[in-house]
């Protein structure tokens, strides 16, 4: 038995460059953010820079810390 997956949005990214990179937007606390976003689609977390959480004024101190090692 087959199924189709189906996706609301269709995202085309350059398959010549390194990695897959979309546009992408974060929203929180009624602000947004656009930036572009390297995909790891086996990634276990999602990783953005401190600036794109103080730009939609999340208090990155009061998150829980967790280290991540090479």
């Amino acid at each position: 038995m087959s199924y189709e997956i189906e996706y609301a949005v269709r995202h085309i990214y350059d398959s010549r460059k390194a990695g897959i990179t979309v546009k992408t937007t974060l929203r929180g606390n009624g602000l947004s953010v656009v930036f572009n976003a390297k995909i790891d689609t086996g990634a276990e977390f999602c990783l953005f820079a401190r600036e794109l959480g103080e730009q939609l004024d999340i208090e990155i101190e009061s998150g829980y810390q967790k280290i991540f090692q090479l």
